[in-house]
């Protein structure tokens, strides 16, 4: 499972964007040009273990009429967007909206530019990320949408567009990246459900614009965030919308606030969140900014208590990366004061703690705080003021069952993930009866031999010895997860 970067070449939810940062302040839901029909553009990944970011700008994309005629633009290259396809493992990000003439279309191209391929030595102590740019048989690839995508008059119909990085990047005989890559994917038309509308965008983030307390139809409000690469998206709410950190309401939010959404995109081509955190108020003016990534080591007082742990640096709010470059390792201090927090608690169905005790290797946390830029090959230091948990997707092969309740859904199973950020540790993956199963109905069908991402929240327990119907032999690693995917 481990791919390993040829040692002398690489030494190394809309979902999760990793962008340059700064303010374009442009609208990623375009209505472009004056078409009659609306396309939902989602894209979505295949992961590859210890490939932490693959990067590429997305300058163009035009659709292709079945029965000839001019491609149509629905992204330009005057609002280009900047994506991590490595960080969409079984979740969508959305690339645009965008009006079309209605009609047939068979075909899809993207322009791409500036590809970045980033992984991680874990032999170094701390880990150090290094990125290098991957050899691209092309920077324009196109592919067949299958079955066709039928647009028609003042109607809205979603894309979703499944990139395949596991098979894009090519390895030799020994299974390390050569830095060679084709980018493959596969594009269908995609159906809007009752409840999560054309697809889920866990994970949303960004940092608020402006706030809206009314709202037309059934939305009662609405949020302009703007994401990683400066483009603004409108977020409505709803009045099942769940609103976290908010002890004023929302119209007391402040510019700059963080946040960090759990939403989907409607079957009109809105955007609708069902939980909205606040997290923090991150100006980069006062040197103070909320910084996205991977637990990659840490260092712990005699009580167990976390005092500093270094951080592989994902995306950042607002843009600090003339400070901090992204895909770099910034050391975050904790002190007594710091806060800790689950940003989707909801997720958390196993009730578990989260403080400076359960923090650990391989989670997926935002550390708001004061920085101190990276000078003359020192490593940047942030003093944490907060810290959040999120949901995050692991990789790895299914090891054994735990425990497997009446219903075939609710227990465990150990996993071995295949980052080396776990130094192959097993974790313990507990399920509920509410745990989504794709690829397999429930836990009795899990095997060894397919690949399995397990999506859900991360707890390091030092002392733990039971969760739910599952026994632990503590210090564990332990997964609360919200979806079980056995990969074909």
């Amino acid at each position: 499972m481990r791919y390993r970067i040829l040692k002398a070449a690489l030494m190394a939810s809309l979902l999760t964007w990793v962008g340059c940062g700064g303010g374009g302040g442009s609208s990623i839901l375009n209505r472009l040009g004056t078409g009659t029909g609306t396309v939902v553009l989602l894209a979505s990944d295949q992961p590859v273990c210890d490939v932490t970011s693959f990067q590429v700008t997305v300058t163009g994309i035009t659709l292709v009429p079945q029965n000839g005629g001019a491609p149509v633009s629905v992204l330009s290259s005057s609002q280009p967007v900047t994506v991590d396809l490595a960080s969409l493992m079984d979740v969508s990000a959305l690339l645009t909206v965008a009006d079309v003439p209605a009609g047939t279309y068979s075909q899809i191209t993207f322009t791409l530019s500036n590809p970045q391929l980033t992984s991680i030595d874990f032999t170094q102590n701390p880990p150090v990320p290094a990125t290098i740019a991957p050899t691209m048989q092309s920077l324009t690839v196109t592919y067949d949408i299958s079955p066709v995508l039928t647009v028609s008059t003042n109607g809205t119909v979603g894309l979703q567009v499944d990139f395949n990085l596991l098979d894009s990047l090519s390895v030799d005989a020994e299974k390390n990246l050569t830095g060679e890559a084709n980018l493959l994917a596969q594009a269908a038309p995609a159906a809007a459900a009752a409840e999560t509308g054309f697809g889920e965008l866990q994970d949303l983030r960004g940092l608020v614009q402006s706030v809206s307390t009314t709202g037309s139809g059934s939305f009662t409000g609405s949020v302009t965030i703007q994401t990683a690469d400066g483009n603004n998206l409108v977020v409505n709410l709803t009045s099942a919308t769940v609103l976290a950190g908010l002890t004023s309401g929302l119209s007391a939010m402040l510019p700059q606030t963080f946040v960090e959404m759990d939403a989907y995109v409607d079957s009109s081509g809105n955007v609708v969140a069902n939980r909205l955190t606040a997290e923090d108020v991150d100006q980069a003016s006062l040197q103070h900014a909320g910084l996205i990534g991977e637990v990659t080591s840490v260092t712990r007082l005699a009580t167990g208590f976390i005092s500093q742990f270094t951080l592989v640096v994902r995306q950042e709010f607002p843009a600090v990366s003339s400070d901090i470059p992204l895909q770099s390792t910034v050391q975050v201090n904790v002190a007594p004061s710091t806060t800790f927090n689950i940003s989707a608690p909801e997720d958390n169905t196993a009730q578990l703690s989260f403080d400076g005790t359960n923090l650990g290797l391989g989670q997926v946390v935002t550390a708001h705080g004061n920085y101190v830029p990276a000078a003359r090959g020192v490593p940047a230091v942030l003093n944490a003021t907060s810290i959040y948990l999120h949901t995050q997707s692991v990789l790895g092969n299914f090891a054994s069952l735990l425990t497997v309740g009446q219903d075939g859904k609710t227990g465990g199973f150990a996993f071995t993930p295949c980052s080396g950020v776990f130094q192959e540790q097993t974790i313990s993956a507990l399920t509920f009866s509410g745990t989504t199963f794709e690829g397999v109905t429930g836990l009795n069908e899990l095997t060894t031999t397919p690949t399995l991402l397990v999506r859900g929240q991360v707890f390091f327990e030092p002392t733990l010895t039971s969760a739910g119907t599952v026994t632990l032999t503590p210090p564990s690693t332990v997964l609360v997860a919200g979806k079980v995917h056995q990969l074909p």
